[in-house]
């Protein structure tokens, strides 16, 4: 299953030769959604394969000889056949290899699933726009538009009653579906912009936003203030449309809140050894404390037999507790999850989310912000940038 990584070939390069016995090669292009639909097919069933990366706007002129339209993907078997369009290819790879099988055998479910997907079919072409920037002017129209789509797809889920389209278990039409809603917040359904504030240089005009001088603060087109982060993260699950954050039952959200108030001592115990630790100070009572809490949140993913905080799927206790598990490494203290399995898992199954992939700060770019910030040298801030 080698070279998802590798460098995509473009015009000028030769072809790569004939494919191994036993392997099927998949032309491929890291970002691109409809080929990501094959990728996951083939390691949803385990398939051996090789990924040949096309540079798409520089296609190699031997591409053409694969497919006519040089789109991928494209699959090609050690027999020299080819196989393209993204859900020919998955259910070409369902129907030919062994193992497990992603659509029903029976003829009415099959059918059942393509009828999901095609309700799906106006989703891509929506969100292309957006990210290509097309339509600006009409982008509410655009929004409503697939707010509406989102909303047959939610009401297949109420009916069914399943956590996946397919039922019970994820299968074929969940895996057709999927890459575009990993996509959704390089979207940006929420238009917003980041105006990042110089805490050890606060401009005076900033009091006026907050009257602390503190992050987060939000402000809308009519000029509504909103800040702390707990506060503002449930004000932009409640104000916006899509997929909702915190549960519609009082009592699982209310539950949710207990979570978050048994979290409060870990900002502070997180902060507290990184300054020891900065320091050259003794920080061992710390840990330990902060391992028990660490036990705490471990006790409670154990009792629950869940992934995440709210259960199944990620939600908002999941965002408003990983900042800080993000920052363990960079602090230094990242031995203190070594005793939660648990939790460990929780933090793996964090750095797959898109939200958090999109928002992750590469660690000596951390490193050099707190270097320069126990410096008091208000260039910390700025740590990092081009320009």
């Amino acid at each position: 299953m080698s070279g998802g990584s590798a460098r995509s070939l473009g015009k000028g390069s030769p072809p790569p030769g004939p494919v191994p016995e036993g392997v099927i090669r998949v032309y491929s292009m890291r970002f691109c959604p409809f080929a990501e639909r094959t990728r996951l097919v083939l390691n949803a069933k385990g398939i051996r394969h090789e990924v040949i990366n096309i540079n798409l706007k520089n296609k190699p002129e031997w591409f053409f000889e694969k497919n006519p339209l040089g789109l991928v993907p494209v699959l090609e078997n050690s027999q020299g056949q080819l196989i393209y369009e993204s859900t020919i290819t998955c259910e070409y790879l369902d129907e030919a290899y062994p193992g497990k099988k992603l659509l029903p055998d029976d003829p009415y479910e099959k059918a059942r699933q393509k009828m999901i997907f095609e309700l799906s079919s106006q989703i891509p072409t929506l969100l292309i726009c957006f990210l290509r920037g097309q339509n600006k002017d009409d982008y509410s129209g655009q929004k409503e538009q697939l707010h509406k789509e989102f909303s047959k797809l939610e009401e297949v889920l109420t009916n069914k009653k399943t956590t996946f389209f397919g039922g019970k278990n994820i299968s074929m039409v969940d895996y057709l579906i999927w890459p575009w809603f990993e996509r959704l917040e390089a979207v940006e359904l929420i238009e917003h912009e980041v105006i990042n504030i110089n805490l050890k240089n606060k401009p005076e005009w900033y009091y006026t936003k907050h009257p602390f001088g503190q992050i987060p603060v939000l402000e809308n087109s009519k000029h509504q203030l909103i800040y702390e982060s707990v506060i503002a993260c449930e004000y932009l699950d409640d104000a916006y449309p899509g997929r909702k954050l915190y549960p519609f039952d009082p009592y699982e959200r209310a539950r949710q809140k207990m979570l978050l108030e048994l979290f409060y001592k870990v900002p502070h115990l997180t902060k507290e050894c990184l300054v020891a630790f900065r320091c050259g100070r003794e920080c061992t009572d710390l840990k330990l404390a902060l391992r028990q809490e660490f036990c705490n949140l471990e006790e409670i993913l154990g009792y629950q037999n869940t992934v995440f905080f709210g259960g199944d799927c990620i939600s908002m206790i999941d965002y408003l507790f990983w900042p800080w598990f993000e920052r363990l490494d960079v602090y230094g203290i990242a031995d203190c999850v070594s005793h939660t399995p648990a939790l460990r898992l929780w933090i793996a199954a964090m750095k797959q989310d898109p939200a958090v992939c999109a928002l992750l700060i590469d660690k000596n770019i951390f490193l050099g912000f707190l270097n320069l910030y126990f410096q008091n040298n208000p260039d910390a801030f700025d740590y990092g940038l081009s320009c």
